[in-house]
């Protein structure tokens, strides 16, 4: 199923990470009992290797040499206190990937991280942070106001504890696309909110479900979507939403 074929796939990067030959993998994996017995096994094993294949060739050129110890912090905003690691240091900031398509709720969470480095702004580390995902390749610049970004975020997530924040990972990160490059963006959001025949809309979620009656995507919908997404673009060396 998807999420075995997606476990398979990550078995698979970590030997190209380390410079193993993917078939090398094989009898371990079938040990396993993952594959399916005989040829049909053999058919899934090589559609998934050359699927790593494809995202190794991209990610490999980037792939740092080393990476640093993860970084501890605990950060003061407003009446919020921070806490965690941060992982995937170097000293050219942070790195992580992906093998799969970008995702808006993702992308999120790697800005987060992004400008919790830029408060840090830890010595002979720069503050940028570069993910590469199938179909992305993004690369953060250093952020002036770092803190005052998280705080507009912290904002929004004190809000959404109180009550629905029509905050959607899939929508919003659709209409913010589209919004920003200059194109029509009522059939991007709701495309992601209703869906197709190729993929289930957004509003199929059984939590959506329970507090959206009717559809979220308003004016309300829009300025938080801009909110969260326009700084993020506006921080890009290179690659857009």
């Amino acid at each position: 199923d998807g999420l075995q074929a997606w476990s398979l796939r990550q078995q698979l990067l970590q030997q190209r990470l380390q410079n193993n030959k993917l078939a090398e993998a094989l009898p371990l994996i079938q040990a396993t009992g993952v594959l399916p017995q005989g040829s049909v096994g053999d058919y899934v094993f090589n559609e998934q290797a050359e699927k790593v294949d494809l995202f190794a060739d991209k990610l490999l050129p980037h792939y740092p040499d080393g990476f640093l110890a993860p970084l501890p912090f605990e950060l003061a905003i407003n009446d919020f206190t921070l806490q965690g690691q941060l992982e995937g240091m170097t000293s050219d900031g942070l790195f992580g990937y992906r093998m799969g398509k970008a995702k808006g709720g993702e992308l999120v969470t790697v800005w987060i991280r992004h400008l919790i480095l830029n408060c840090l702004q830890p010595e002979n580390i720069k503050c940028e942070s570069h993910w590469i995902t199938e179909d992305k390749d993004y690369h953060f610049q250093t952020v002036k106001d770092a803190k005052a970004i998280l705080s507009d975020l912290l904002g929004l997530y004190w809000q959404g504890l109180q009550q629905p924040l029509p905050l959607l990972p899939n929508t919003s990160y659709a209409f913010a696309k589209a919004s920003l490059k200059g194109n029509k963006t009522d059939s991007a959001m709701v495309g992601a909110w209703e869906g197709n025949m190729h993929f289930t809309g957004e509003k199929e979620d059984l939590y959506y479900q329970q507090i959206y009656v009717d559809s979220p995507l308003d004016e309300q919908f829009k300025t938080i979507a801009l909110a969260v997404y326009e700084p993020l673009q506006a921080h890009f060396i290179k690659g857009e939403l």
